[in-house]
């Protein structure tokens, strides 16, 4: 099997995939132009002061990193949603979300919403009440105690450094005195300094711990939110483009899952695989039209369809070389396969070969020379099988005799190389006819009077009569429309005919379509048509062949009507 087998699913179904795929395009497209526009607000906190520090710690760092992930669980909460709408006046929070950013100690508030000067507010509301929800939140009186104690802290500041001047000047004074006395009280007042200076720097710590540096525990704004001045980009390209893949992938499967679940015929080369049968020919739909019937090696004799026929004729002929074996039986598994215009149109091509043939319909069901060709059929096969009719007594070696005319139709366009027995009037029990001993000998003995006798069956799986009839012919051909005829059905249809002994010559394929996957059966049928002249002098040849002068289509089943005869 070869790439193209794989590929030939989605050359068949390549509709279905440029279909899928441009309605998942277009569907994403619309529905992405229909959303309204966001805007994005962002506030980030900072957890601690370890990054003020120059010499952080490890602990330090980590403690940071897992304090800011708790903190942006607790933003979700309902208390900070709340307090939130509370401090806004809001009935309901916009889209929001608050992350940790990974290995920092941040925290970023992200808030979605159609109004851009409500997310910037949310956000940073949102971040106001992480603050207050946090340890390092201070109440007025605390406020008011860090302010009294920020406000001590600059005194201390200001004595200390007015403490340390006096100490330097008292050091260069006593530098320049030379009496005992000066000295030692030069050496005092230095020594008092100091112990002031001490004092002041002791009360400087001890307020200095109470404050909130370098607190650990403690969140902080190190970027407010911004009024955001563009929508968020909804990237609607990348949203189309994946919609878009998604929906070609799936109509790739679905190509594949049909093709999977499909069990017709539908290439060549299943039935080479699965069949010892030959392919005897390979046909293209044959279209009917109110003149022609479906004859379209009579309306048309040089037209591709018609050249199918003819190759048909050959592969048969030389399937059945053997001069004794000249009865054709035609059937297919189903009805609607298209058996009786392939019998039709085979049995003209073989006239226009120059033999003689007779046309049996034994389609005793569902009988259609008859309206293929536009034939009475008050009388026919069912009964020419009386038992009571006098040419079935009469014994002669050279053929059917006389009184058998009376049954057939003889087509005088073919140049009486062509005759039709049609089905005559349907019997209730076509079956018991058609096993008759008197069927037998009529096949027997038109075999003798005909150059080839082609039989219309029933199909095999609607009736026994195909499976009969195969029993007292020389050869059988199954039609399979490659369209519908189902594998398993034709599977028993052989099976069918092989349990009787039916001598099975091959395969007809109906309704081909040449570009399908394994179908590239190119002697069969050709693209393109053979130019048809207007007017054709009739030759010797041509005469001898059967072939009408004149082939406008427009009246020539009216003709072949005109020249038909039943001989009494």
């Amino acid at each position: 099997m070869d790439v193209s087998t794989y590929l030939a699913p989605l050359k068949k179904w390549w509709w279905l995939i440029l279909l899928a795929t441009l309605l998942a395009g277009a569907a994403s497209f619309y529905a992405a132009s229909q959303q309204v526009l966001l805007y994005e607000s962002r506030s980030t906190l900072m957890v601690g002061q370890v990054m003020e520090n120059p010499n952080p710690t490890s602990p330090q760092l980590t403690l940071g990193e897992q304090l800011a992930t708790q903190y942006a669980d607790i933003a979700n909460r309902q208390p900070v949603r709340t307090a939130t709408m509370e401090a806004l006046g809001l009935q309901n929070l916009p889209e929001y979300y608050v992350q940790a950013v990974p290995k920092t100690q941040l925290l970023e508030v992200v808030v979605l919403d159609t109004n851009p000067e409500r997310s910037q507010a949310v956000a940073n509301e949102l971040s106001n009440q992480l603050i207050k929800f946090s340890p390092g939140a201070a109440s007025e009186e605390d406020l008011a105690r860090q302010e009294f104690i920020n406000e001590q802290l600059d005194a201390l500041q200001l004595q200390i450094d007015e403490t340390e001047a006096e100490i330097d000047v008292k050091q260069q004074e006593l530098g320049g005195l030379s009496s005992a006395q000066q000295i030692n009280e030069a050496q005092q007042e230095l020594t008092a300094l100091n112990n002031k200076l001490n004092t002041l720097t002791a009360n400087y710590s001890a307020l200095l711990a109470n404050t909130q540096e370098d607190a650990t525990n403690a969140l902080s704004v190190i970027e407010p939110a911004r009024l955001p001045r563009q929508p968020v980009d909804s990237k609607i390209e990348i949203t189309v483009l994946t919609a878009a893949a998604i929906g070609f992938a799936v109509a790739v499967a679905a190509a594949y899952l049909l093709e999977f679940l499909d069990d017709r015929v539908k290439s060549i080369d299943y039935i080479k695989s699965n069949f010892k049968f030959p392919i005897l020919g390979a046909l293209s739909t044959i279209k009917e039209s109110a003149d022609t019937n479906g004859l379209i090696t009579i309306s048309r004799p040089r037209s591709a369809d018609s050249e199918s026929f003819r190759a048909l004729r050959t592969n048969l002929q030389f399937a059945i070389r053997d001069k004794e074996r000249n009865t054709i039986l035609i059937t297919s598994s189903n009805p609607g396969e298209g058996k009786s215009h392939v019998a039709a149109n085979l049995a003209i091509v073989m006239t226009q070969g120059g033999n003689k043939v007779l046309l049996i319909d034994a389609d005793l069901h569902r009988p259609s020379q008859d309206t293929i060709f536009n034939l009475p059929q008050h009388t026919g096969l069912s009964t020419a099988l009386n038992p009571h009719n006098r040419w079935l007594a009469m014994k002669r070696e050279d053929g059917v005799g006389s009184e058998f005319d009376r049954y057939i139709h003889t087509l005088k366009l073919t140049r009486n190389r062509l005759a039709v027995m049609t089905s005559g009037p349907v019997p209730t029990m076509p079956a018991e006819l058609l096993s008759s001993s008197q069927m037998r000998d009529l096949l027997a003995r038109v075999a003798k009077a005909y150059d080839y006798v082609i039989v219309d069956s029933a199909p095999v799986l609607a009736t026994s009569d195909a499976a009969i009839l195969s029993t007292m012919v020389d050869s059988a051909v199954l039609v399979v429309d490659m369209s519908n005829t189902r594998r398993e059905h034709l599977s028993h249809a052989i099976g069918h005919l092989t349990e009787v002994g039916a001598p099975i010559s091959g395969f007809i394929l109906n309704r081909l379509k040449p570009n399908a996957a394994g179908n590239s059966y190119g002697y069969y049928h050709r693209k393109t048509e053979y130019l048809e002249p207007q007017v054709v002098e009739e030759s010797d040849d041509r005469k001898a062949a059967g072939i009408p002068g004149t082939l406008e289509s427009s009246n020539v089943l009216s003709r072949v009507l005109s020249h038909s005869s039943r001989q009494d």
